[in-house]
């Protein structure tokens, strides 16, 4: 469902931009899909981009605050990352770091139609309170 919905994103947004204007593909995990069904769970497909995009025919603007964040990289299988974040919780909580109220944020560097799943890398952004 994940790719399917990055797939919907980036065609509603090639009507306004072109794919080199992207800079950043990110992912806002709302839900653990270990634990929803995949059609029950939500996540927010997002990008960065050089130009200016009209909120129009499905695509919204996410204002994701700045600040301090727990930051952990992953290797390996996007399908695998959430094992990932719940180290990054773990040692948010050993640490005694307070969690802040923003999502949780997912910065993906390589895209799977291109780079093999035992190479892409992706770094994760746990936001903290200052």
């Amino acid at each position: 469902e994940l790719n399917a919905g990055f797939g919907r994103l980036f065609e509603l947004l090639m009507a306004q931009i072109t794919p080199e204007e992207v800079t950043g593909l990110y992912g806002i995990p709302h839900d653990d899909p270990r634990d929803i069904p995949g059609k029950d769970c939500r996540f927010d497909c997002a990008v960065t981009t050089m130009s200016a995009i009209a909120p129009d025919g499905g695509i919204a603007t996410i204002d994701l605050p700045g600040g301090l964040a727990l930051c952990m990289s992953h290797a390996g299988d996007y399908d695998l990352i959430h094992a990932r974040i719940d180290t990054l919780y773990v040692e948010a909580v050993a640490a005694d770091l307070p969690i802040g109220d923003a999502p949780l944020t997912i910065h993906y560097h390589d895209d799977p139609d291109e780079v093999a799943p035992v190479d892409l890398r992706a770094a994760i952004y746990l936001p903290l309170r200052a």
